[in-house]
């Protein structure tokens, strides 16, 4: 079993809402990585929630959101899912590790 945790914080910081996720079979981290990422923006999306800020702690996920190049690993799969996602709500914005602009338009 694969398992996620999601929490959404107000802009003072304050807990607001909160979910766990579980998945059959085992993840490699980075796979657990997308997969959660993917989970959260999913999440959100059902919410109706939009100006988000999400804060993603993986280096190799940042570096594969950012890579143009096609991944046919289930990494890169959840990765391209996460991208389509990412390109339909402009106002998620990612942070954490890298404190630069994404563009999230797919070509």
């Amino acid at each position: 079993m694969t398992g996620a945790g999601i929490f959404i914080r107000d802009e003072e910081s304050e807990f607001v809402l909160g979910k766990t996720l579980t998945r059959r079979g085992i993840l490699t981290v980075d796979e657990g990585e997308a997969w959660d990422l993917l989970q959260t923006l999913t999440w959100l999306s059902d919410l109706g929630m939009n100006k988000v800020d999400i804060e993603v702690d993986s280096m190799n996920l940042r570096n594969a959101l950012q890579n143009v190049n096609v991944d046919l690993s289930v990494f890169g799969d959840y990765v391209s899912e996460c991208k389509v996602l990412l390109s339909q709500n402009c106002l998620f914005q990612l942070g954490g590790l890298i404190e630069m602009p994404i563009n999230w338009h797919i070509v």
